[in-house]
């Protein structure tokens, strides 16, 4: 007997795809119709078909998958419009030889799931004919193919064998949401998760939690000038988002949550009110996690009062001392948020129009806060105790304090090699120089 690999084959109203086989094989026929404008994308299957589900259902695709397997099995697709995530929809089905025919789908969650649609289907017989229609109400569930008491019986339609959380960022801020990355690493996250990620104004993503906890990063960005930090922290019952500080962060808007079947579900409405935190699922309150709060050692914010770019040439310290990649030019007017993990001393090198400025600072164990800057650097009051320190330099400004105090510029600087105008290195490896000189401040 002859098996038909999968096809597209014209129907009425969109495209007929699957794999048929002889009816003496056959133990389960699902059809899914997608009457929807949205395309299924990013497909996970599980259990035995015939044929691979396809990679793509686009609107008014009917598939037809078969199988001749007694054992549970489905699919889950993400369903996408243009511009947004709109959820997963799931679809599990089984004819087993003991027992009756089941099936479940996917219930409407916004942000997390879109109905799967099922259909009423015959508990008995062979082959199981299932039905499902994207976005329709499930009129039927595992336990009945007449009525749908809303329970979903397999993990995988949950997403539970796969995922601790489903987290929905709703970018309603008018910035472009650029990634800095995620915390603690990329394998925290499905694989829907890109290292050069980005979310436009008004667009919309969905990102999964492989990981017990962990944290996304992104950099809040008008016409290429950094206005902040959003972040978001979440584990399978808890969530938290970044608070609204100027230069510092956009409140990342996290919404009311909830864990549903062992899975957490999180909507984040970026730069609007948090209205749940890491204590209450339903009531703003205090950010709990130095991630989200980006608690390193030290933050260090650097404005461009220039009406021209600040140039970045290059940092100095361990090779673990930034939460991000310091590099980066800072447009006019603009200001760029470093942040600082290690208790050494660090700095970063930038250059202007007609001066080079040279920033550097420590936020010690042991010691007080320290910090200073090249002439005009801008280095603002900080607080010589606490961690972790701000740091602030406004640069092409007068410096306002200094190495040895925290409030008042005192010369020559502490540590002025770091400081040296002009990125000669030739000059700082001179042996005998005289670095207290105020040659170099020239």
């Amino acid at each position: 007997l002859s098996l038909f690999l999968c096809s597209r084959i014209p129907f009425p109203g969109g495209y007929l795809l699957g794999r048929f086989v002889p009816n003496i094989y056959r133990n389960c026929e699902t059809t899914i119709v997608n009457p929807t404008k949205y395309t299924l994308v990013f497909p996970k299957q599980w259990g035995k078909w015939d044929s691979a589900p396809p990679s793509t259902i686009a609107p008014g695709d009917i598939v037809h998958l078969t199988s001749s397997d007694n054992d549970r099995m489905g699919c889950v697709y993400l369903v996408q419009s243009d511009d947004k995530d709109l959820g997963f929809v799931t679809m599990s089905v089984t004819c087993p030889k003991g027992s009756a025919n089941s099936a479940e789908g996917s219930p409407d969650q916004p942000g997390a799931f879109v109905s799967a649609g099922l259909e009423t289907y015959e508990e008995h017989g062979t082959p199981a004919n299932f039905q499902f229609r994207i976005g329709d109400p499930n009129h039927a569930c595992w336990s009945s193919g007449k009525s749908n008491d809303g329970k979903l019986e397999c993990n995988q339609s949950s997403l539970k064998t796969w995922y601790k959380a489903i987290v929905c960022v709703d970018n309603v801020s008018p910035y472009t949401l650029a990634t800095a990355g995620c915390y603690p690493s990329p394998s925290s996250w499905s694989p829907m998760w890109k290292s050069e990620e980005v979310i436009l104004s008004g667009h919309q993503k969905i990102f999964c939690l492989t990981d017990s906890q962990a944290t996304l990063y992104w950099r809040a960005l008008q016409d290429l000038k950094e206005i902040g930090y959003t972040t978001m922290t979440v584990s399978k019952t808890k969530g938290e988002g970044s608070p609204e500080e100027s230069n510092i962060f956009v409140s990342a808007g996290l919404q009311p949550y909830q864990t549903v079947n062992g899975v957490g579900h999180f909507f984040y409405k970026v730069s609007q009110k948090n209205l749940a935190s890491w204590d209450d699922n339903s009531k703003a309150g205090e950010v709990k996690n130095d991630q989200t709060l980006l608690n390193g050692r030290a933050k260090v914010l650097v404005i461009n009062t220039f009406d021209v770019e600040l140039q970045y040439v290059s940092e100095w310290g361990p090779s673990d001392a930034w939460y991000f990649n310091p590099s980066g030019n800072i447009p006019p007017q603009s200001h760029k948020l470093l942040v600082v993990s290690t208790n050494d001393r660090c700095g970063v090198y930038y250059q202007g129009e007609r001066n080079a400025y040279h920033l550097s600072f420590t936020c010690p164990k042991a010691s007080h806060n320290n910090a200073e800057g090249s002439t005009e650097a801008g280095l603002q009051p900080y607080s010589a105790e606490g961690t972790p320190v701000t740091f602030t330099y406004k640069v092409g400004t007068a410096n306002k304090a200094s190495w040895k105090d925290s409030h008042i510029l005192a010369l020559p600087p502490f540590v002025p090699r770091q400081l040296l105008p002009g990125f000669n290195e030739e000059r700082k490896n001179i042996s005998g120089y005289d670095w207290s000189s105020t040659e170099m401040m020239k």
